[in-house]
């Protein structure tokens, strides 16, 4: 570490502490340098994806808190991991500094305000990698593994994804699907989504992302009309119903057009899978090749 600075751990090319925010590249940092200081015991996480990590990496009796969102069971596969123990959490700056942390994870679009205000109390802070892939899914796990010192753990959960990925085999025989991730608001996922690759490694095509769409954005009606998507995933934002916009699409005589809908292949997976960015977003491939399958063999 540079002299004068206090050990700090690194966060997706970014370091910090309470007393300097350093630059790194990921091959500049060790495990043993990340883990020299004393493992965190007042950990808390402000992230969803953090926290479903975390409860497969670290022992509850280490956790302080982690965020609300955990204990919604539609979004969060580590509903019932954390007891009473564990406290839950807003977001709020006052709050999380209110119950001591040592070590905080943060999301990379968390705000530079925010970041700062633990740093000017000395709170170490790891702000996560982008969501752009599962490649960005596996560098969380590690950063995290490497924070909290439990790097063989994350790495052994990293290999695990690896296999499950490795195991799934997309589907064939019937060309590659044209699939169109369809959420609230007219919102899909273009390039750089980890649900981009989760089509890709299914076996189909994002329309999404064929059409020059980037990222989680609003596709516009006519754009939707014009790739004329031949199946249609909508995350199933509430526990064992299909979503809302199911109704939508197939009452809106303005769809009536897309072979999705003509065809009755419109697919509601929860959430919690399909827009995990966690280990769990293997599951949400896994379910997005059980569907398109589905598709292929329907008469």
């Amino acid at each position: 570490m540079l002299a004068g600075t206090r050990e700090t751990v690194w966060s997706g090319g970014f370091l910090h502490s309470g007393f300097v925010t350093l630059f790194y590249l990921s091959a500049c940092l060790t495990p043993a340098i990340a883990e020299k200081a004393p493992a965190p015991r007042r950990i808390v996480s402000d992230v969803l994806a953090a926290d479903e990590i975390l409860a497969e990496i670290v022992s509850v009796e280490r956790i302080a808190a982690v965020s609300a969102a955990v204990d919604n069971p539609a979004i969060s596969n580590a509903a019932h991991r954390f007891g009473q123990t564990v406290r839950r959490h807003h977001g709020t700056v006052e709050e999380i500094l209110s119950l001591h942390p040592d070590l905080v994870f943060v999301a990379a679009y968390s705000r530079p305000e925010t970041v700062s205000y633990f740093e000017r109390a000395h709170v170490p802070v790891v702000r996560l990698s982008g969501n752009d892939s599962f490649r960005s899914i596996f560098v969380n796990i590690r950063i995290i593994g490497r924070a909290v010192g439990e790097s063989a753990r994350s790495e052994r959960l990293v290999q695990a994804m690896e296999r499950e990925l490795a195991a799934l085999s997309p589907v064939s025989g019937c060309g590659a699907p044209r699939v169109l991730y369809y959420s609230e608001g007219g919102i899909t996922a273009g390039r750089n989504t980890v649900i981009d690759e989760m089509i890709f490694r299914s076996g189909g095509v994002n329309v999404a992302a064929q059409s020059g769409l980037a990222g989680s954005v609003e596709i516009p009606l006519e754009l939707l009309l014009s790739q004329a998507p031949e199946v249609i995933v909508l995350p199933g934002w509430l526990v064992d119903a299909p979503s809302p916009l199911l109704r939508q699409l197939t009452c809106d005589r303005r769809f009536a057009s897309v072979p999705a809908v003509r065809r009755g292949a419109i697919y509601t997976v929860r959430s919690s899978a399909l827009t995990s960015l966690s280990q769990h977003a293997v599951q949400g491939t896994s379910e997005m090749t059980r569907l398109l399958r589905e598709y292929c063999q329907a008469p």
